[in-house]
């Protein structure tokens, strides 16, 4: 990720999710890090735009990955969103975990 925030890619992505069902997240993003504050910004205001809904967002000291993707399941708007991420040159952390109740985006330390 050069420079601030997701570039130029990410006007595109309002209109990729408009096309799949909505999801509820939970967003996370690290503790200290302007960047990190500024690109949570900037996703959760795309995904509102797309009719997404945020559940959670929590500033955490030790976030689990630069750029994550962590999910109980894998639905279309989270597949269009990971496939998004993955063609911005983001490389996304992207995983299963059962145990999550919903999407968690996570946005860690950038600098």
């Amino acid at each position: 990720m050069r420079g601030f925030g997701f570039g130029p890619g990410l006007a595109n992505l309002v209109t990729l999710l408009r096309a799949v069902p909505p999801e509820t997240y939970d967003l996370e993003y690290a503790s200290d890090d302007t960047e990190a504050l500024a690109m949570a910004l900037q996703i959760r205001a795309v995904l509102e735009g797309a009719g997404w809904t945020i559940a959670t967002t929590a500033e955490i000291a030790q976030p689990a990955a630069k750029f994550g993707l962590f999910a109980p399941r894998v639905t279309s708007g989270i597949s269009t969103l990971t496939n998004w991420a993955i063609r911005s040159g983001l490389q996304p952390e992207a995983r299963r975990v059962t145990s999550l109740p919903r999407l968690r985006i996570v946005i860690g330390k950038q600098q």
